[in-house]
């Protein structure tokens, strides 16, 4: 299911506003590919119950197929966001110490607050999230 994964890569790294016709044909795709593998149309013969086991992990006996729309497609680019963004500013870890990020710029500092990402980290988001 590469399909799936390089989809995670584009929700990673553009605007969710600019990601839902993409993840919508995205997911029809993954779901289609799923139904020809298996013989069957899994919209009219499974249960909402067998359907949402598809998205469950393998490990937990489901087959680990998310969808990329409402479920994840947010969350998806602001995780990526804050991972990224973290490395870049400075900020303290849970000595104290403060590291030095690997590019400092006001502009970043000042939309996300000065400590946001402080350890421990008590704003997290919460600077930006107030702001917006």
């Amino acid at each position: 299911m590469c399909l799936q994964f390089k989809g995670d890569y584009w929700l990673w790294h553009l605007y969710p506003a600019q990601t839902e016709n993409f993840v919508t044909a995205l997911d029809e795709h993954v779901l289609s590919i799923v139904q020809t593998c298996m013989g069957v149309n899994i919209n009219t013969a499974w249960s909402d119950f067998a359907k949402l086991q598809l998205a469950l992990p393998i490990r937990f006996n489901g087959m680990g197929i998310h969808g990329a729309t409402a479920d994840c497609r947010f969350s998806q680019f602001i995780g990526r966001a804050v991972q990224s963004i973290i490395p870049l500013l400075d900020h303290r870890d849970d000595n104290k110490n403060i590291l030095q990020g690997r590019r400092h710029l006001s502009s970043i500092s000042n939309l996300f607050g000065n400590e946001s990402f402080h350890q421990p980290n008590h704003k997290s988001l919460g600077a930006y999230t107030d702001k917006h």
